[in-house]
């Protein structure tokens, strides 16, 4: 049986557009991306709508909530003023009573 379990990888600040910058530098730095070549993850229109809710939010100074899927995995939740980054991890987990197995190959 296989379970999917969400493992933190990190928590960063979001206040300003400089934080949403290094919220893209630390993505970059996930997904093994130069910062001159494209990003599939910061193209996607999950993150783009993420983006601009976090600009929203910044202009108007106001509270939110907003999530982003992205590939491989990750996820975005931004919560107060700051957002986690998880990653969906699965484990296989042994069923009781199958540790034995009769059948020989």
């Amino acid at each position: 049986m296989m379970t999917y379990t969400p493992q933190e990888i990190c928590v960063l600040p979001m206040r300003s557009r400089v934080d949403l910058k290094e919220l893209e530098v630390q993505l970059r730095l996930l997904y093994r991306t130069e910062a001159s070549a494209r990003c599939h993850a910061l193209q996607i229109a999950s993150y783009i709508s993420f983006r601009n809710h976090c600009l929203r939010v910044f202009d108007k100074h106001s509270d939110g909530r907003a999530d982003a899927s992205l590939p491989d995995g990750y996820r975005l939740q931004y919560v107060d003023e700051n957002v986690i980054v998880t990653r969906m991890t699965f484990q296989v987990q042994e069923v009781a009573g199958t540790a034995e197995d009769d059948m020989d190959i």
